[in-house]
C-alpha cells in the first residue's frame, strides 16, 4: 500500500485513507484491516487514534504461500484466493480494479467454486445447512409444500449440497444473488432441478419492488449476521408473522405460518 510502520506513530483511519488514496466506500474495510493488526498487537486504538506498537516481520508472501500450500494441499482454494486478493488489495482499495474481477478473473468461477464447495470449511458448513433443512422439513405433511429463498447464493456451493435432498414435488427453490452472472451460471449448473427459480435480489433495496413476495423464515450467508440481520428480516418477513414469534434453530427462524399451504423458508 506504500505505507511503512513507524514505532509510536499516531494516525486516524481517515487520515491513513487519505494518505493511501483509499476510496471513501472502502474506509470501513480499511478500518477492519487495522483492527486485525490490533488483534496481533501491531497497533492499538486509543482516543480515536491508532498507535503503532511494533513493526511487522517482513515476509515474502509468494514464498510463504507456497510453503503453506505444500503443508496444507487441501487448502489450495483458500491460499490461491488469499494470494490473489492480497496482491490486488491496494488496487481494489484505490478503485483502479473491480473487486469482482479479482474474485472471478475473466468470468472464471473455478477457484471461487472450489472455495465455497470443496474446501474443508465449506464442506463442513454446507453439510450443517443441509442437515438443518432436513431436520426442519422432516415432519412436513405430504399435502404441504415448502418455498426456500437463498440470499447471496453466489457460485451455488451451498445450493449443490441442498438440492439433492429436497422433494421436487413439494419444493419451490428461489436462487438469488445481486449479480446476473451468478444466476446465469447457476441455470447452466442445475438444469436437472425444475423446481428452481432464478432471480436477482439486492437485499439493500426493497425486495417487493424487485418482484419478491414476503417470506416468514430466513437463512442468509454469514456476512448478513449481526447488525444487518434485523434489517434483512424486516425487508423480507411480514411484520404480522414476526409478531407471532420465532424460535431459533441453527441459522433458521422456525416460526408459525398459520394455514399457509406453502410453508416458506429462507436459505
Amino acid at each position: 500500500m506504500g505505507w511503512s510502520f513507524k514505532l509510536g506513530e499516531n494516525f486516524s483511519t481517515e487520515s491513513l485513507a487519505q494518505r493511501l488514496g483509499v476510496l471513501p466506500q472502502y474506509q470501513q474495510l480499511l478500518n477492519l484491516l487495522l483492527e486485525m493488526l490490533a488483534e496481533v498487537e501491531i497497533l492499538r486504538y486509543t482516543e480515536n487514534q491508532w498507535v503503532t506498537l511494533q513493526t511487522p516481520e517482513q515476509v515474502n508472501l509468494q514464498q510463504k504461500n507456497q510453503t503453506l500450500l505444500a503443508q496444507f494441499p487441501s487448502a489450495n482454494a483458500e491460499l490461491t484466493m488469499l494470494e490473489r486478493c492480497g496482491s490486488q488489495l491496494r488496487a481494489v482499495l484505490q478503485g483502479t480494479i473491480d473487486p469482482l474481477q479479482v474474485l472471478f478473473p475473466e468470468g472464471d468461477f473455478t477457484i471461487a467454486t472450489q472455495l465455497y464447495e470443496q474446501s474443508p470449511e465449506a464442506q463442513f458448513t454446507n453439510t450443517l445447512v443441509q442437515r438443518a433443512i432436513a431436520t426442519a422439513l422432516e415432519n412436513l405433511p405430504p399435502s404441504r409444500g415448502v418455498r426456500l429463498l437463498e440470499i447471496g447464493a453466489g457460485t451455488g456451493g451451498t445450493t449443490s449440497h441442498i438440492l439433492p435432498h429436497l422433494n421436487p414435488e413439494q419444493t419451490e427453490y428461489i436462487f438469488t444473488d445481486i449479480g446476473t452472472s451468478f444466476t446465469s451460471k447457476a441455470q447452466e449448473r442445475f438444469p436437472d432441478y425444475p423446481f428452481i427459480h432464478y432471480q436477482n435480489l439486492d437485499i439493500e433495496k426493497n425486495p417487493e419492488l424487485q418482484g419478491f413476495e414476503p417470506i416468514n423464515e430466513i437463512h442468509e450467508p454469514p456476512f448478513y449476521y449481526g447488525a444487518e440481520r434485523p434489517e434483512v428480516e424486516r425487508r423480507i418477513i411480514p411484520s404480522t408473522w414476526r409478531e407471532n414469534g420465532a424460535g431459533g434453530f441453527g441459522t433458521f427462524d422456525l416460526g408459525g405460518a398459520g394455514d399457509l399451504h406453502w410453508r416458506m423458508y429462507g436459505v
